[in-house]
């Protein structure tokens, strides 16, 4: 059976995946990059263009799993000088892992077909091989497996509704995962689906390594302007944000008027938004402020954000938080935000991230969540005003207590650098 799952796998779905992204990439821009990044130069695939039989400590990341591994590098620098070589799927994270300190090597990932990963071993001749998150190439762990490279699956989930665990997928996932040596689950909930999987005596619960990355990103934060200071007025701090969450929020916003104020950091801080928002803000009657244009210490209701990678930063300068997307269509993560000791508020559209569903059964100190979600603007403005009605005693209780929780799941990269040590030889 497995035999006949990689023939039909290797000869019918990987031509038919890479045509597909052929024909697609002639309309989408994305795609089309990572087509030609994969292109060869002066006759050689990226992958074989880097140094020679180098034997680096391999780790792979589809796009923004590369936050998992981050953490992860940083601590094996410190361990070993076997140098580290990071493969990716996208070309969306191409330029993060080419300038993070401690890559040594990188490149996009190799077409999953067996001529090119006998090349890319033979080239390479890794020690390893560490997966973040997800991305689980059938052919790259079958030659994992052939040319007894260990393999590593780290902060690993799934969930039941999962593609991969429906009875018509199990075969396929199971003739995966059977190639991988470890799996290291986020949650006992993982764990079990793993175990349906076949991967019950090699799955177990470690955790979840970005909890590292969140926090040593806010114990050493870029410098934001001098002119956001510390206030008794409650600052809600509203990340990522799509229209559909602003035509939520504002509203919102304007039913509190005068009893808190907000900072706003779209997702996309392109000119013509940005006016949009504060249009829309003024014509609630909200007073609005423009980052990058502040003169004097914030003094309006709203300050827009017109200024990209500085949201982490700007979550510290919060007393509650709002992640964005719960109103369009998928939630963004709310680790940081709660990282920074800020109670969140989601919109409805939030099942897809684990935290802000398992923090919901977080109580604070004030008897409320740490994840509140919203149903509505009403609704919206209701879950704010619980929240900035709590006394300064109590506010500072919840987040030391959201903090201590977040805190409580880190430290967990330790772990698979410790695999990664036992497996150097």
């Amino acid at each position: 059976m497995d035999k006949l799952i990689a023939v039909t796998y290797t000869k019918l779905l990987v031509p038919l995946i890479i045509f597909s992204m052929r024909v697609l990439g002639k309309f989408n821009p994305k795609i089309a990059d990572g087509l030609q990044m994969r292109e060869s130069k002066n006759g050689l695939a990226p992958w074989l263009a880097l140094p020679h039989g180098t034997r680096p400590i391999w780790i792979h990341c589809a796009s923004g799993e590369f936050e998992y591994a981050k953490p992860v590098i940083k601590r094996l620098k410190k361990k070993t000088a076997t140098p580290i070589l990071v493969t990716y799927f996208s070309p969306s994270v191409k330029k993060a892992v080419e300038s993070f300190v401690g890559v040594d090597m990188s490149c996009p990932l190799p077409w999953d077909k067996p001529e090119e990963w006998e090349k890319f071993f033979d080239h390479h001749q890794p020690r390893m091989l560490l997966i973040a998150r997800t991305d689980t190439w059938p052919e790259m762990l079958r030659q994992a497996r052939l040319h007894e490279v260990p393999t590593l699956l780290f902060s690993a989930t799934l969930v039941a509704t999962s593609g991969r665990a429906r009875p018509l997928s199990r075969l396929f996932s199971r003739f995966v995962f059977d190639n991988i040596d470890s799996i290291y689950c986020v949650t006992e909930e993982d764990q079990k689906i793993f175990a349906q999987l076949g991967s019950g005596e090699k799955a177990v619960v470690v955790g979840d390594t970005r909890y590292d990355q969140v926090i040593e990103r806010l114990q050493n934060p870029k410098p934001i302007s001098n002119f956001i200071k510390a206030t008794e007025i409650p600052t809600l701090v509203a990340g990522s944000t799509w229209p559909e969450d602003e035509a939520v929020l504002i509203p919102a916003l304007a039913q509190l008027k005068g009893s808190m104020r907000a900072i706003l950091v779209p997702h996309e801080p392109h000119l013509d938004h940005i006016r949009d928002l504060e249009r829309m803000a003024q014509s609630v009657g909200l007073s609005v402020n423009r980052y990058t244009k502040l003169t004097a210490n914030w003094d309006s209701d709203v300050l827009v954000i017109d200024q990209m990678g500085i949201l982490a930063e700007l979550y510290l300068a919060g007393t509650f938080a709002f992640v964005g997307g719960s109103f369009k269509k998928t939630v963004h993560s709310v680790m940081e935000p709660l990282a920074a000791g800020c109670p969140t508020i989601v919109g409805p559209l939030h099942t897809n991230n684990r935290e802000a569903v398992s923090f919901q059964s977080l109580i604070t100190p004030s008897g409320l969540p740490s994840v509140l979600v919203a149903s509505d603007s009403d609704d919206f403005a209701k879950k704010l005003k619980l929240l900035s009605e709590l006394a300064p005693r109590t506010l500072m209780d919840n987040k030391a207590f959201i903090e201590q929780e977040i805190l409580n799941r880190s430290q967990k990269s330790d772990i698979v650098v410790a695999w990664a040590m036992d497996h150097l030889g």
